[in-house]
């Protein structure tokens, strides 16, 4: 039996009327059936008869999103939005633990397919609005989103799609100096000269193999032994049935959140490396790999020496994994200067690229950077495969013909001069890309293929 649930009635003596009342704290998939009691002052009437039996709904995923997301004022940038979207009208009878974001490119010249780009956790209950921060998308490009809620039953069905762009990363802003300079009479004076000048901000996009990507992906979600299943829980009831109930469900969330991404997502294909063509550069990140002496002798509560030895071990592993190792690249005449990209480094099948049509392993390529041979495919060609497939970048490798980044390397260019490779292509084809495209001599791509060892 519930406790007792007052109402105060307003009314007139002449009309009776239908009156209605929200009672709260039944638990999910329960039968019930109800009395009704009037008061007035200080009397109480009898109850009435009990009512038929009404068996309340079971808890289920949150209702679909069919209001489209806006942007705040102060969050659309060149790699990132920050979106306001309203949440579901019906939470599914459980607490909405966090949303699921997809997007694709709108654009047919980039890559097509729905991909995942992040599950958020709904940090405050109770909000009409939900703050979602997108991260990693690419500068100025035009993306169709879609979002979904999620709770520990599973995960909505995906919501309206909504279309946004990021913005332009560059900055104008003028400078205002003073300078002297020959009046009408010849005399010098003092006067104000402003300059507008146009700055490119760079942005940040981590791609698979970036820990921080992952982090954004999956560590927030429902812990196996965790207590978050009490929280959910308690709205219903204390009953541990509820808290039993939870744990699969938190891994049929967790399951799905992993097929979002594919298979792809979770193969070690190669290196970590910063693509950066903006300063020119590929950086090879060390991956850490904890000695088995460091494993071993960290748990070992009786022998202190051990965990000593344990504990010097793995700081000297962590020192070498913070090694960097950085090489200098030719960036392409047309490649956007937006962004720098860090992921893992694939090399595409076939290595010189395809004439025409996908890269065999387009799916291995998505959101990592691709490593492709110099020669038999024009080099546009290279860079469009490799968008396509959605990588975030392209490293050429030269075949060995090229001992310096000079005209004798691509014709009518040299980088000492500040001339980016490819410069006489024409300029239509590379119209398209949207993507670094950088080129790299035989002896550091030598080093960068030694890293996938």
């Amino acid at each position: 039996e519930l406790s007792g649930t007052s109402l105060d009635l307003a009314y007139d003596n002449i009309h009776v009327h239908d009156l209605s009342h929200a009672i709260t704290g039944l638990e999910p998939e329960v039968d019930y059936t109800f009395k009704v009691g009037m008061y007035y002052g200080e009397v109480t009437a009898p109850l009435s008869k009990s009512s038929r039996i009404i068996t309340t709904e079971a808890l289920s995923t949150p209702a679909r999103l069919t209001v489209p997301f806006t942007v705040e004022p102060d969050g659309l940038k060149s790699t990132s939005l920050t979106l306001r979207q309203p949440v579901p009208v019906d939470d599914g009878g459980v607490k909405i633990s966090g949303y699921v974001v997809q997007a694709r490119h709108a654009h047919d010249a980039h890559h097509d397919e729905w991909m995942h780009v992040g599950s958020y956790p709904a940090h405050e209950s109770g909000q009409a609005i939900a703050t979602i921060s997108v991260d990693h998308l690419l500068p100025e490009t035009e993306y169709e989103f879609k979002v979904a809620a999620y709770n520990q039953k599973g995960l909505a069905p995906m919501g309206v799609v909504t279309t946004m762009a990021t913005a332009d990363p560059t900055v104008k802003r003028t400078v205002t100096e003073k300078v002297v300079q020959a009046g009408a009479d010849g005399a010098e004076e003092l006067v104000e000269v402003s300059t507008e000048l146009v700055e490119v901000v760079v942005g940040d996009v981590h791609g698979f193999g970036h820990r921080e990507l992952m982090v954004d992906h999956f560590e927030h979600h429902f812990p196996i032994d965790g207590d978050n299943h009490a929280d959910a829980a308690s709205t219903h009831s204390q009953d541990d049935k509820y808290h039993e109930a939870y744990h699969p469900n938190g891994h049929q969330v967790r399951e799905h959140l992993r097929a979002l991404h594919g298979e792809e997502a979770f193969t070690v294909h190669g290196p970590v490396v910063t693509l950066n063509d903006a300063e020119g550069t590929v950086v090879i990140k060390k991956k850490l790999v904890l000695p088995i002496e460091a494993l071993e002798g960290e748990g070992d509560e009786t022998d202190p020496e051990a965990r000593e030895r344990a504990a010097l071990a793995k700081q000297k592993a962590i020192e070498e994994a913070a090694q960097e190792t950085v090489l200098d690249v030719w960036v392409g005449h047309y490649s956007p200067k937006t962004y720098k990209a860090t992921a893992e480094v694939v090399v595409a099948d076939p290595p010189t690229g395809t004439s025409s049509g996908p890269l065999f392993n387009a799916k291995a390529a998505f959101n990592r950077l691709v490593v492709m041979e110099r020669g038999e495919v024009p080099l546009v060609r290279k860079a469009a495969a490799a968008q396509d497939a959605g990588a975030l970048g392209i490293i050429v490798t030269d075949m060995g013909n090229c001992t310096a980044f000079d005209q004798f390397c691509s014709p009518g260019a040299d980088k000492s001069r500040g001339e980016g490779f490819a410069r006489l292509d024409l300029g239509r084809p590379w119209e398209r890309i949207k993507i670094p495209v950088v080129m790299m001599l035989r002896d550091d791509a030598d080093k960068l293929l030694a890293a996938f060892e």
